[in-house]
């Protein structure tokens, strides 16, 4: 079952699920989103948060980079989308025709045990 989230500077927004399915089963629509100021913003608590990126599950771990709807979500939203799959963390920078990068960061077991974080060590290493 995939998870899906927003990371803000005030922490993961993780939408809930709500399909009775093995993916893509988050609610979307529990946080508006939409651009404030020229980027990209949900609404939590009755403030609108900026996305700094979006961070999900693979669960099964099938790819070797993220699906070409992942990179889509991420233009979309003009911030970079994460996976943490079984053995590997994803990130890319969509749009999937043209990705400005896709690729295998770290080992899944080094942000799960806390030895690295995608906020702080992660993040701020990826072009903008």
């Amino acid at each position: 079952m995939e998870n899906f989230g927003f990371l803000t500077k005030n922490g993961v927004l993780v939408l809930p699920i709500t399909k009775n399915s093995r993916v893509d089963n988050s609610d979307y629509s529990v946080y508006p989103t939409k651009t404030v100021n020229g980027v990209s913003s949900v609404l939590y608590g009755g403030n609108w948060l900026e996305i700094e990126a979006m961070i999900h599950t693979h669960p099964s771990d099938p790819h070797s980079g993220l699906s070409s709807g992942d990179l889509d979500t991420s233009s979309n939203f003009n911030v970079p989308i994460f996976a943490i799959g079984v053995n590997k963390l994803l990130v890319g920078f969509g749009p999937s025709q043209d990705p400005v990068y896709n690729q295998i960061v770290t080992n899944s077991s080094n942000i799960l045990n806390g030895s690295w974080s995608v906020y702080n060590d992660i993040l701020p290493q990826l072009p903008k």
